[in-house]
């Protein structure tokens, strides 16, 4: 069991919501990342079981990280992904147990809900989209000049509720 953030929302300051959602587990080094929504920090665990807060330092998304990512680049350095802002700096260390990370500048921006995918090969992606009228698209990124934009973003697919099925949103999936 794990502590969540609470977050005030301007739309009823009365109200307090509670934010752990998005949660991206990672594992490193024989140990367990977790990485939630709006969390200012986040948990390693060695059973899954038992969590550790860590709460980083320097670098770290100053509103917690949103829908965050993470990528184990062979066991040799952890990315997460997830800044509020939409512009998408990539934070890195070889050492999250520290909470000590470097931050890759914004490159990349209006990314919602990405993913960093690193093949075996080396070859960097991104992949991002939460919505119900834009797809989910992706494109390759250079990963030895700081993850910028390799080629053309590329659109993926779209939502198509006859061939997949779960593209609704909302209560008993009636929203549009």
């Amino acid at each position: 069991n794990i502590d969540y953030t609470y977050m005030i929302y301007n739309s009823d300051k009365s109200i307090s919501y509670r934010s752990g959602a998005d949660p991206a587990v990672v594992e490193f080094r024989g140990e367990y990342y977790m990485f939630v929504t709006r969390s200012h920090g986040y948990w390693r665990s060695k059973d899954l079981l038992n969590w550790e807060f860590v709460r980083p330092g320097r670098n770290w998304y100053p509103q917690g990280c949103n829908a965050p990512a993470a990528h184990n680049y062979k066991d040799s350095v952890l990315y997460v992904t997830g800044d509020p802002s939409g512009s998408m700096s990539i934070l890195y260390t070889d050492n999250p147990a520290s909470g000590n990370w470097e931050a890759i500048p914004a490159i990349l921006h209006n990314l919602q809900d990405p993913d960093l995918f690193i093949d075996d090969d080396g070859k960097a992606y991104m992949f991002w989209g939460s919505s119900n009228v834009y797809p989910i698209r992706g494109m390759e990124l250079d990963k030895n000049q700081r993850f910028i934009k390799k080629g053309e973003t590329k659109e993926l697919f779209n939502l198509d509720m006859p061939k997949h099925g779960w593209e609704r949103f909302g209560e008993n999936h009636t929203d549009t």
